[in-house]
């Protein structure tokens, strides 16, 4: 298999890249208005009746859409566009420098990664696309040119305000502490550990401050009435459930589960995973930079505890398409971060030099990379099957919406 250049790579990723941003705005721009919208009326929670989870971003969306006396999905939708760019050219600017080999490319272009929201539009620009943006951010400051006194500061002053997004980025707060203590590794192993605690204080706070302060019937009536009497906006979906699902306990009991729901989601984070998975199996730390506690040899071990919080998130969410997208988000920007920072040796062993004699031999690669780019796809709900040819749904969807528009 013939090796593409580092430049010819970034191109060709970045077209891609390009290919998302143009259909997303197209999505975003259509569905703004739309009224059965889940991800919209996610964003309009707001403050208007009392401090409430995911509140902030709405809040801010409210008080703008006053300020400039704009409709306030009008608001919506352009931070949605912002951030998504946002996030796209952090995520190009992150990834660009890499050379990928053949698992590398498969997993950066996983179904369930980058192309899983344009897939399903219910997904897009969720706010755990604010989550993933501020994430990149410290992994940016934790690099090896900066001291980690940056990646502290802000993990101490900034990421607590994540909790007031998304409060269930607590289930990917693994990787935060994992990236601290690497950083801050000073062959001292209990000093970092208890330094790295003391750096998640305001992060854990916060986030009990979240959650043991769910917002009442009368604070949530008062939101509601607000929106309504100021930009005739009724309370529904993601708004609504802010009634019926305010506490902890009710997170766990609202779902219907199914055999056939586990068995197919194991089946979609294998086959999803799988090149992310043979890659930390294949990725030996160096020694001369990071001790663990433990005889972490290999990053495999060590990624399935980072997302042993993960099916607790499962348990409490029906949008297992997403849980499944955001833990390989942080999965898959913790494995490029470990290798741009020269963290890893990489050992070929077993499996990796056989898929490699395979792809080079038979040149099966770009066959195989078509198949399973191109041909399959998750849904948003954990009650929906496998989804088919996304990339061709997205521009048909894409070309219609135009026309039709």
């Amino acid at each position: 298999m013939a090796q593409i250049s580092k430049k010819k790579e970034s191109n060709i990723f970045f077209l891609y890249l390009s290919f998302l941003f143009i259909c997303a705005s197209i999505f975003l721009f259509n569905k703004h208005t739309v009224g059965n919208d889940s991800t919209m009326s996610e964003w309009l929670i707001n403050y208007q009746g009392g401090f409430t989870r995911r509140g902030l971003l709405g809040e801010i969306a409210f008080k703008l859409a006053l300020l400039f006396e704009s409709k306030i999905r009008f608001v919506v939708f352009l931070f949605q566009i912002f951030f998504y760019l946002i996030f796209l050219i952090l995520t190009f600017n992150f990834i660009k420098k890499i050379q990928l080999n053949f698992l590398l490319r498969l997993a950066l272009y996983s179904p369930i990664f980058l192309l899983f929201p344009l897939a399903e539009i219910e997904s897009l620009v969720r706010k755990e696309t604010l989550i993933f943006i501020i994430f990149i951010v410290f992994l940016y400051l934790s690099s090896n040119k900066y001291s980690e006194k940056y990646c502290n500061s802000y993990i101490f002053f900034i990421f607590p305000v994540s909790f007031l997004i998304w409060e269930p980025v607590i289930f990917f707060f693994p990787f935060i502490i994992f990236i601290l203590y690497i950083k801050n590794f000073k062959k001292n192993i209990i000093r970092v550990v208890c330094k790295t605690l003391i750096i998640c204080i305001p992060s854990f706070v916060t986030f009990l401050l979240v959650i043991l302060n769910p917002l009442s019937d009368s604070g949530h009536d008062k939101m509601c009435l607000e929106l309504m009497s100021v930009f005739q906006e009724r309370c529904y979906m993601s708004l609504a459930l802010l009634k019926s699902k305010s506490t902890i306990l009710q997170q766990f009991t609202a779902n219907n589960y199914k055999i056939e729901y586990f068995i197919r989601y194991i089946i979609i984070i294998i086959v999803g995973f799988l090149p992310l998975f043979i890659l930390c199996a294949n990725s030996k730390f160096n020694k001369k930079k990071i001790i663990f506690p433990f005889r972490f040899k290999f990053f495999f071990i060590i990624l399935i505890l980072l997302l042993s919080p993960v099916p607790i998130l499962f348990a409490a969410m029906y949008d297992w398409g997403r849980v499944v997208n955001i833990a390989y988000t942080f999965s898959i920007f913790t494995y490029f971060f470990l290798i741009k920072n020269k963290y890893f040796k990489f050992y070929e062993g077993f499996l990796y030099s056989k898929l490699k004699k395979f792809f080079i031999t038979k040149k099966y690669y770009y066959i195989l990379f078509f198949l399973y780019f191109s041909c399959w796809n998750i849904k948003t709900v954990i009650s929906d099957r496998v989804g088919s040819f996304p990339i061709y749904r997205i521009i048909t969807k894409s070309f219609k919406l135009i026309i039709n528009n």
